[in-house]
């Protein structure tokens, strides 16, 4: 009987994972511009590569189609004459339209530095990071931060400061990643529960990775405001949190389950990482 059992959730692991990788959920278009260089920095490929590594790290997260770096400098060049300094509340909105983008970010490396000391020098970077809605052109997301790396004196002395720069930059921008996704955390659907495993239609391709924490989530009832009436947000009740214990490329399977309320888990419940 339980050899029935396992089998029988195994082909529904199976058919899922199938299913999952014909669905198409509909993601958010997001642009990443060259970063704006302020800093005492001088290399001209420096804000590029900032972009170029936030753009690595936004494209882990399904609810973003994420547009390629060059692409969006090219077209900002040719319809705007150049990205640097135009895009704010009242360009966003215009170029969200012209380039069919969701969301537009925006990036400026306001400093950029080394603090030496006898053993060993610290490069610092530190970004400012807007995310712009293109429809609306509101800021919807403002973030500094900062990221540090060691080097030896040696290796400053022999040219390397330039690893050593990346490596801050990479820890800031890092962190910004982290943000953004806590604005869109990667979101999935419930595929299956058999009261000990739950199975969801994310996977490695989504970047979930055994170990990952996901709550359960029922979209409730509307709220509205109480002077205009209008609906302001859905009530969102979590039921329910797991950890991730198997990944395929499409779909993964988790256990550990802990309730956080009396409603019971159910195909097609929102599954979002928290963390």
């Amino acid at each position: 009987m339980k050899a029935r059992i396992y089998l029988f959730f195994l082909l529904a692991l199976v058919a899922a994972c199938f299913y999952a990788q014909g669905a198409d959920a509909a993601k958010k278009r997001i642009g990443v511009v060259s970063f704006e260089n302020a800093s005492q920095y001088s290399d001209r490929n420096f804000g590029s590569g900032l972009a170029d590594i936030l753009v690595s790290e936004l494209v882990e997260n399904k609810n973003y189609e994420v547009i390629e770096r060059q692409q969006l400098d090219a077209a900002l060049k040719e319809q705007f004459r150049g990205a640097s300094g135009i895009i704010d509340s009242s360009t966003a909105a215009r170029i969200g339209e012209i380039l069919g983008l969701d969301y537009i970010v925006t990036g400026k490396i306001v400093e950029a530095g080394v603090r030496n000391a006898i053993t060993s020098n610290k490069a610092k970077v530190v970004v400012n990071v807007r995310m712009f809605d293109a429809t609306t052109g509101k800021v919807i997301f403002s973030q500094a931060a900062e990221g540090s790396k060691s080097v030896s004196p040696i290796d400053y002395r022999m040219g390397r400061k330039s690893a050593a720069f990346s490596g801050a930059a990479r820890r800031a921008i890092e962190k910004i990643a982290r943000e953004i996704e806590k604005a869109n955390p990667v979101e999935g659907v419930v595929l299956l529960y058999d009261g000990k495993k739950i199975m969801i239609d994310l996977g490695s391709q989504d970047g979930v990775e055994a170990g990952d924490i996901y709550t359960v989530i029922r979209e409730g009832k509307p709220v509205h405001h109480p002077r205009t009436g209008e609906i302001v947000t859905v009530e969102k009740i979590k039921i329910a949190s797991f950890k991730i214990i198997e990944v395929e490329k499409n779909c993964a399977t988790g256990g550990k389950i802990k309730k956080l309320s009396d409603l019971p888990i159910k195909k097609g419940d929102i599954a979002v990482r928290s963390r």
